[in-house]
């Protein structure tokens, strides 16, 4: 779950039928008080990096006032050093500010994104947050916090805030990442690591942390069901953004998936698979890798077609019925009340 994304409003939302290249969204109309919303983003790489460690014993405990809980979660969960209050903290951290392969992935940071990228980011979050507020008025947006997570995370969010590991996103060709070890990051993964994944990643990291509490492991058709709602949520927040950016997918991927439609789904659609309750067969289609390793797919296959399925089938009940709400699809449970709007392309 952990690792479970999270722009054509304008022209597509009338146009959706006529064009037919992203699934569709549920337009979000914004409350006044959530278009006045004002996000705060907050620079981890920089504050730590920048620390006086000539008062060592003042580091830890200064992060800690201005980052509150994502603080001790990126001391503990991310760096793994020690309890984040804890005295010890203060003794490692200074060994890995100055650690050198930690250092160089600080500079390729300041070297890879500029103040123009983080006005996009901020511009683009900003946008997906407001909508968030709409939809969930009584719910806090997150403080949006980028850090370095020495590729231990990409996209980490915790009650409050949502953090993205600059680290993460540095690109497949950097020279860095191109360094690190397939043990380390499999090449697969390397290509996920694009700068225009971010946006994306931090809407759908987001969506499944705050919706994790509705996961229930039952069977295939549940698995689609759920992360298809998941991608239906973030495609509504983010309405502009491509699929293929949704589904860290090349256009060749998407196109495989279209192509394939109607193959792929005969082998999903088995009874003794679409209802299998045997989870290391259901994470098969979701699990990330270079292909879907479901068995009868084949390995020139998009990535986690798992996901794309459960978006289709989503995507197309909403569209059948307009009249539903996000809320009401997250509380809708009967799996096969939304199957039944599906009808697999055939080519």
């Amino acid at each position: 779950m952990k690792d479970i994304n999270w722009f054509l409003l304008v022209l597509c939302t009338s146009l959706l039928l006529a064009c037919g290249d992203e699934n569709p969204h549920t337009p979000i109309e914004l409350t006044d008080t959530a278009s006045q919303l004002q996000v705060e983003f907050l620079h981890l790489e920089k504050d730590l990096f920048q620390s006086d460690f000539k008062n060592s014993n003042r580091v830890s405990q200064d992060l800690y006032q201005k980052y509150g809980a994502f603080w001790c979660a990126y001391v503990e969960q991310d760096l793994l050093l020690a309890e984040c209050q804890s005295d010890s903290v203060q003794n490692l951290l200074y060994p890995f500010v100055v650690n050198t392969a930690i250092l160089e992935a600080h500079q390729a940071i300041q070297n890879t994104f500029s103040t123009e990228d983080f006005d996009n980011y901020n511009e683009q979050l900003t946008g997906a947050m407001r909508r968030w507020q709409s939809l969930y008025p009584d719910r806090s947006a997150p403080k949006i916090v980028y850090y370095q997570s020495a590729w231990n995370n990409n996209i980490h969010p915790i009650e409050g805030y949502l953090g993205i590991a600059l680290d993460s996103y540095l690109g497949a060709d950097h020279p860095l990442i191109q360094k690190l070890s397939t043990e380390q990051i499999p090449g697969y993964k390397k290509l996920d690591m694009r700068k225009d994944y971010i946006v994306p990643d931090a809407v759908k990291g987001w969506v499944a942390y705050q919706n994790r509490a509705l996961y229930q492991p039952k069977d295939l058709l549940h698995e689609l069901i759920f992360y298809g709602k998941l991608m239906h949520i973030t495609r509504s927040l983010l309405p502009e953004t491509p699929d293929s950016l949704l589904l860290n997918w090349s256009s060749q991927e998407v196109q495989w998936a279209k192509d394939n439609e109607w193959n792929t789904w005969k082998e999903v659609a088995r009874e003794d698979r679409l209802f299998d309750k045997k989870m290391a067969e259901i994470n098969r289609w979701f699990t990330q890798g270079p292909f879907t390793g479901a068995k009868g797919i084949p390995q020139e296959s998009s990535p986690q077609l798992g996901i794309w399925f459960g978006w289709q089938i989503v995507g197309q009940y909403m569209e059948q019925h307009p009249e539903v709400s996000i809320a009401q699809l997250l509380a809708e449970q009967d799996d096969m009340k939304l199957l039944a709007s599906y009808k697999p392309k055939r080519k």
